[in-house]
């Protein structure tokens, strides 16, 4: 199985989440943001900058209900 979602840490969503002013959601189980947030957040691989641009991370679900593409993987749970 997969997941579109980009999953990793929890430190670099809490920068996300700052900057972007998002909230949790519990009922979506992600963090609702204003549909209309405008960011790049880069990605490091291997010493390689991956930047991803906002129409690539906040997805609307809903009309005029939008969440961000990010899901904290932790290691103990097994992933999503």
């Amino acid at each position: 199985t997969g997941t579109s979602l980009i999953v990793g840490p929890k430190q670099p969503l809490d920068k996300l989440v700052k900057v972007t002013k998002a909230k949790f959601n519990p009922n979506y189980g992600l963090y609702s943001v204003d549909c209309n947030a405008k960011f790049t957040w880069s990605v490091w691989i291997a010493g390689k900058e991956f930047p991803i641009d906002s129409n690539n991370m906040v997805w609307e679900i809903e009309p005029s209900k939008c969440v961000l593409g990010y899901d904290v993987w932790d290691p103990g749970f097994g992933g999503p």
